[in-house]
């Protein structure tokens, strides 16, 4: 489960809640009580799907994996015992159906081990007598068919889980999309309170906000491009500065970046406040911008720098 399903999910929440606690407000809007009411349906079929996708098909995968491992060690044990018997008799098609080596066994495909595992119990179960002077035991058989047949069982688990999980995926993507629309509605809808009722309608768009970038913080996306060109320019450096507190103007360098190949860069977590940014690179002239970051808000920087 990504962090921004995670983060979308809080902000649909938040947006109910603050929703709910408000209805006297809203209810008089045509069909708003209605949207809030699938907006909460949605949000807790979101939930479902998202506890879905918190299971993990590498852990089925694993305890597969064990399961095998257990059968091939347990079955090779078995094949030393019944082909020494085999050999020591003189009995050469039965010391041909049971010898095995390792490699071999593990080579075999799922269903082709639990195949020859569970033979080769049903061989033991007819000569038991013969065998118990090499310390087989009818305990000892029984346990191997279990675990051949468990194992066997387990075949489909993995690929069943994965395709549980993609439908679950899919569920989430039409959910959010449909929650989406609910809440372009409601967007419509909460501008009629828009000058009735400021207070409010600014807290909607707050809630609107607070998650809306996913579930790591981030302040700023930039981008630097050449002015004549508007393509990126890599390798630009990205200094931001801001007063010092000192009363006398002087600029403290508290950040710098420098652009990707593309041009771009990102900062993740900056103080809300007031700063300047200046992008410079050989062969430009330097460009200096305003910055304004508030909290829970995204800004967006654009330099544009002449060649020189």
């Amino acid at each position: 489960m990504n962090s921004q399903l995670i983060a979308r999910l809080k902000m649909y929440q938040v947006m109910a809640d603050l929703l709910s606690e408000n209805a006297e407000i809203t209810q008089t809007l045509p069909g708003f009580p209605d949207l809030l009411l699938t907006l909460q349906q949605k949000i807790g079929l979101l939930k479902e799907d998202v506890k879905n996708q918190s299971g993990n098909t590498n852990g089925i995968a694993y305890a597969k994996k064990k399961d095998r491992d257990e059968l091939i060690k347990s079955a090779l044990e078995l094949s030393r015992k019944i082909t020494a018997y085999a050999s020591m008799n003189g009995n050469e098609l039965l010391s041909r159906n049971s010898k095995i080596s390792h490699s071999t066994l593990s080579r075999k495909l799922d269903h082709e081990l639990a195949g020859y595992c569970l033979n080769l119990c049903e061989s033991a179960l007819t000569m038991l007598e013969q065998l118990q002077p090499y310390s087989v035991t009818e305990e000892e058989v029984k346990a191997i068919k279990q675990l051949a047949d468990e194992f066997f069982y387990m075949i489909p688990k993995p690929k069943e889980a994965k395709n549980q999980l993609k439908q679950s995926h899919d569920s989430v993507k039409r959910l959010i999309s449909e929650t989406d629309v609910v809440l372009k509605k409601m967007d419509i809808l909460l501008q009629i309170l828009r000058n009735t009722n400021s207070g409010f309608y600014e807290k909607y768009l707050a809630a609107r906000k607070i998650f809306l970038h996913g579930g790591k913080k981030i302040s700023m996306k930039g981008i630097v491009k050449d002015a004549r060109t508007q393509t990126g320019l890599s390798g630009v450096v990205v200094e931001f500065t801001h007063p010092n507190g000192g009363g006398n103007g002087y600029l403290e360098v508290i950040l710098k970046k420098k652009t990707s190949s593309l041009g771009g860069f990102t900062i993740q977590s900056l103080e809300a406040g007031t700063y300047q940014a200046v992008a410079s690179k050989a062969g430009y002239e330097s460009q200096t911008l305003p910055v304004f970051i508030n909290d829970g808000e995204l800004f967006h920087l654009n330099f544009n720098l002449n060649p020189l």
